[in-house]
């Protein structure tokens, strides 16, 4: 019994003098920076996450960073948000209607898409219209999704339908 004891003392004394302490140290396998006029990034492949990147509008954990980041977006990637649109009925039987709430001042492109992928049906809401109706008497029933984006722009809203 006096020999257990002494090795178990003996084995959490030796456990206790030889324990581990941690180190803010990265070991990456490979990383860069990416830079343009206005921001920059570098990142390690691999870097625990352990610090930040602020400023007063941004935050960004990740890394050993002890640094500010200047981020200015642009409004126009948010204009389309204030769209109000309503598409009815959902699901669909053989006609979808497409409402803006206000009379539009520009022209919409309206794109139909399949669940493959495949563009179905193409349309354009002109500059001063408020309604669309799309027949899909022909379709087959599933999913679809309806991308609205104004013309000349990268944004759009998208919505998702079921055909009955």
């Amino acid at each position: 019994m006096k020999k257990v004891s002494f090795l178990f003392l003996m084995l959490l004394l030796t456990s206790l003098s030889f324990s581990q302490t941690l180190e803010r140290i990265v070991v990456g396998s490979s990383g860069t920076s990416l830079n343009n006029a206005n921001n920059g990034i570098s990142f390690t492949i691999g870097e625990s996450i352990v610090g930040a990147i602020s400023s007063p509008d941004n935050q960004v954990r990740q890394g050993f960073w002890n640094t500010s980041a200047s981020i200015t977006l642009s409004t126009e990637d948010f204009a389309i948000a204030n769209l109000d649109v309503r598409l009815y009925p959902n699901p669909v039987g053989s006609e979808l209607f497409i409402n803006f709430q206000e009379v539009t001042n520009q022209n919409f492109n309206i794109d139909v898409y399949d669940i493959t992928g495949k563009r179905t049906v193409s349309s354009t809401i002109r500059n001063g219209e408020n309604m669309k109706r799309l027949d899909f008497q022909h379709f087959s029933s599933g999913t679809y999704l309806v991308v609205i984006a104004p013309e000349n722009s990268s944004n759009r809203i998208t919505y998702q339908i079921i055909k009955k």
